[in-house]
Parts: structure tokens; C-alpha cells; sequence
């Protein structure tokens, strides 16, 4: 269903009249016969007469949101699932030959198009990998905005450890605090927050135990809402491991392992595999290839 559908079907659904609906009986009868716009004002005040939700109201929409950069994400979701898949594959290949061809591409195509590159540049021969001048347009996009949004966010978190250092404070002092944080959904909050266990777990792996440190404390000032557990958890485990590899004390590391204990349990064995082996990874001596890094990236289809 269209909006206007929509409309319809929950005003006859639930045996109301356009007269019920707002001050106006004539605006609401323009509004269900494509004669006038839907206003913002309107829409809350009919969800409210509906006693609906706005996500109920767009569930029954349903391909509302259906837009090609929706469809690219919906193949590149697929193909993350299973690279394999040909069809999914060959559906994904034809979206980045389209984007490839846009000179002027909107955030949300630039964050689709790295996004392809990043997942698939190093697996399939028809996709490269990102080079330097994608990362100078992403740099120069966010260094020249003063407000971010979702696909801003993606694009940081999925591609700052391709930063160097200096590059990627100026970005964090530009994007953090995020602004209005009780106008953000849970999706923007949650792309943007990922940013600190990524950061945190590069300069682990280099060793900089000190720089680490700096992210830790951001990321328990910024990323601590109960909304976000995992986030939570994950700050709370890498303050527990940055002290046990610059103290060393024997009671850390057993918080450690039982750290790894409630990740099992709670999350599963895979992920508390993941766990296990950076912990092993990064009691090794020598600072680590940051590649190795097995990075969190920012789920499109949620």
C-alpha cells in the first residue's frame, strides 16, 4: 500500500469517518484524494486519532522506504550472508557499476558504494578495493559538514582505522558529542557509537595502550546508554583489558575470562570465539597488523 492507502484502511478499519479525523473535514477528504499534501502536522495528529504508532503506520506501508539505495542495501545484506550466491552477487555487481558511474553521489551512495568495496574489494575480482581518493572524498565530505547524520556516521565508523591518527581526532572532535541525541533514532545512535570499540581495538592491537585509553574514556562518556547493552559491555571489556595488559594483575584477567564466560552465554559461542582469540591475539608481545582486526561494522539492514 501507498500512504494514502494506508490512510484508508486504518480509518475504515477502525469504522471512522473523515469528519473524525482532524479540524477539517475538507483538508482530510483533499488529503485522501491526492488533492493537498500531507502536512507533518496532520500525519501526527491522524496516527494520534488512530491510536497507532508511526512504525505501525509504515509496517502496513510496507515498501514505503523502497528506494534503489534501500534495494542496494537489501543485496549487499544478501551477499554479506553469502558471498557465494551468484544471483545476489551478480545483482550487487550491476548496483556498483551504477554507482561507480555517479560523479555526484548523495552520503547514502557513497556509504552503499565504500561499503561494497570494503566487504567485497578483497573477495570478488569485479570489485575493487578503497583507494586513496576515496578516502580524501570521505574525509573532505565530513570535515565540510557541521551536522551528521546515519549514513555521515556509516561512513566514519566503517572507514576511520583507514585514517591516520591526526585524521581521525580531527573527525572525532567534529562529530562527538553528537548533537541532539534525544532527536536521533536508536539506528544513528548506534552507527555512530560504533566507532569506539573500532577505534579501541586498532590501538590495542598496535600496542598504544595509551591512546587506547583516551578512546575507552570517550567511548564510557558518550556510549554508555542502557539502550546500547552490547556497547556497554564491550567499553566496560576493553577498560578491563587496557589495564590488564599495561598492569598485568591476575584478578583483571580472570575478570576477563569471566567476561568471555557471560558473552557465551549471553550472545553465543561464535561471538565469544571472537573474544577468545583477539584476547590471545593481544597478549602476543609485538604490536599486530591492524588488518587483523576483526572490525564492526555497521548492519544496513537494521
Amino acid at each position: 500500500m501507498d500512504i494514502i492507502e494506508t490512510l484508508k484502511f486504518f480509518r475504515k478499519n477502525l469504522r471512522l469517518k473523515q469528519s473524525d479525523m482532524i479540524t477539517s473535514k475538507t483538508v482530510y477528504n483533499n488529503i485522501e484524494n491526492n488533492k493537498t499534501n500531507l502536512t507533518i502536522d496532520n500525519f501526527i495528529k491522524i496516527i494520534t486519532k488512530f491510536n497507532i504508532t508511526p512504525d505501525e503506520f509504515f509496517a502496513a506501508v510496507g515498501n514505503w522506504n523502497n528506494t534503489k539505495i534501500n534495494e542496494i542495501e537489501k543485496h549487499f545484506n544478501k551477499c554479506c550472508n553469502d558471498p557465494s550466491f551468484k544471483i545476489e552477487k551478480d545483482k550487487l555487481i550491476v548496483d556498483f557499476l551504477w554507482l561507480n558511474k555517479k560523479t555526484n553521489k548523495s552520503t547514502a551512495e557513497l556509504s552503499a558504494y565504500i561499503n561494497i568495496k570494503l566487504y567485497f574489494g578483497s573477495l570478488w575480482e569485479e570489485i575493487p578495493t578503497v583507494n586513496e581518493q576515496d578516502i580524501k572524498t570521505i574525509q573532505q565530505l565530513l570535515l565540510n559538514k557541521t551536522f551528521y547524520s546515519y549514513y555521515d556516521y556509516c561512513l566514519f565508523t566503517n572507514t576511520a582505522l583507514l585514517f591516520d591518527n591526526k585524521e581521525q581526532d580531527i573527525l572525532l572532535s567534529k562529530m562527538y558529542p553528537i548533537k541532539y541525541p534525544d532527536k536521533r533514532n536508536y539506528k544513528t545512535l548506534h552507527a555512530a557509537y560504533l566507532i569506539f570499540p573500532n577505534l579501541i581495538t586498532e590501538k590495542l592491537y598496535e600496542k598504544n595502550y595509551t591512546k587506547a585509553r583516551e578512546y575507552i574514556n570517550l567511548g564510557k562518556m558518550h556510549a554508555l546508554s542502557e539502550q546500547h547493552l552490547f556497547l556497554r559491555l564491550q567499553i566496560n571489556y576493553f577498560d578491563i583489558l587496557q589495564n590488564y595488559l599495561v598492569k598485568g594483575k591476575k584478578a583483571d584477567y580472570s575478570k576477563l575470562l569471566k567476561f568471555i564466560y557471560v558473552i557465551k552465554e549471553i550472545y553465543g559461542k561464535d561471538t565469544a570465539k571472537i573474544y577468545e582469540k583477539e584476547l590471545e591475539d593481544l597478549l602476543m608481545k609485538v604490536p599486530l597488523n591492524t588488518k587483523l582486526i576483526q572490525k564492526l561494522e555497521v548492519n544496513l539492514s537494521k
